[in-house]
């Protein structure tokens, strides 16, 4: 994903959560990329699947929050 942008992988799609189920997790690995080449730090973390993730940051160091469906944060990263 480029920065600024946004992407949906809804609890109804079947892709998304085999089970339709907002609380089911899914997981995801975030690392940044540029002309090219990968961060040498890359970070896996789950989140429901009605949730949401915020990743903030640069090439060299980032950050994110985990979000439930209903908005409250549950987990997140910043070293």
């Amino acid at each position: 994903m480029a920065p600024g942008t946004k992407e949906c992988c809804p609890y109804t799609d079947r892709q998304c959560s085999k089970m339709r189920n907002p609380e089911v997790d899914c997981s995801f690995t975030m690392f940044y990329s540029r002309n090219g080449e990968h961060s040498k730090y890359s970070h896996t973390t789950n989140c429901p699947c009605g949730g949401l993730i915020i990743v903030n940051g640069s090439f060299e160091r980032f950050s994110y929050q985990v979000y439930a469906a209903d908005r409250t944060q549950i987990g997140g990263y910043n070293p």
